[in-house]
């Protein structure tokens, strides 16, 4: 009995740290705040990337190479209302591609969505292209062309390319969503 003590134990001190330090970068909301004062912009957004990245080098051994690690914004994506869901950073150390870090654009939010040393799903140029052939073959009629309007992001593994769909007078014929991870 004594070893499944300790396990809840140790897993409750986890749960507890998460709160606490999302709490840090988190200004409390106060009674009357406007809409626009819970959007987080890109500029602290990159500072709670960079504060994440500090955190896990000197908590998480995976990490340790992101000691000196750099940050660029490469991608802000949306939900299906237009709203901001997620910047994407990729993290860079001696200027090499070492991962990203993918933060929240409201203060409703955790700070940090997901890190990885892998690539976002869909951000490479060969996903690019099969999303954009896979949108030409879409089901909403021949002789449409897509055009790439933004990057939908809806949590987990759920990232979209959202294209509007352009008739050759160039009329719009509505939407098509592509997703990234299956195609």
């Amino acid at each position: 009995g004594g070893m499944k003590k300790m396990k809840s134990g140790k897993w409750s001190l986890i749960l507890l740290a998460l709160p606490l330090s999302a709490m840090a970068l988190l200004p409390v909301v106060r009674a009357g705040e406007q809409q626009s004062d819970k959007i987080v912009d890109i500029k602290d957004a990159e500072s709670n990337a960079l504060f994440e990245i500090r955190t896990l080098t000197e908590n998480n051994p995976n990490f340790s190479n992101w000691t000196n690690a750099t940050v660029q914004p490469v991608t802000t994506y949306y939900d299906l209302n237009d709203e901001k869901t997620a910047y994407a950073f990729n993290v860079f150390v001696d200027n090499k591609y070492s991962g990203y870090v993918l933060t929240s654009p409201t203060r409703d939010n955790f700070p940090i969505l997901a890190f990885s040393h892998g690539e976002i799903i869909g951000s490479d140029p060969k996903s690019a292209q099969d999303s954009l052939t896979t949108a030409k073959k879409g089901s909403l009629g021949e002789g449409l062309t897509p055009t790439k309007v933004k990057i939908v992001y809806l949590g987990g593994l759920a990232f979209y390319n959202e294209y509007q769909m352009m008739d050759s007078k160039g009329q719009n014929k509505g939407k098509s969503l592509v997703d990234l991870h299956t195609n």
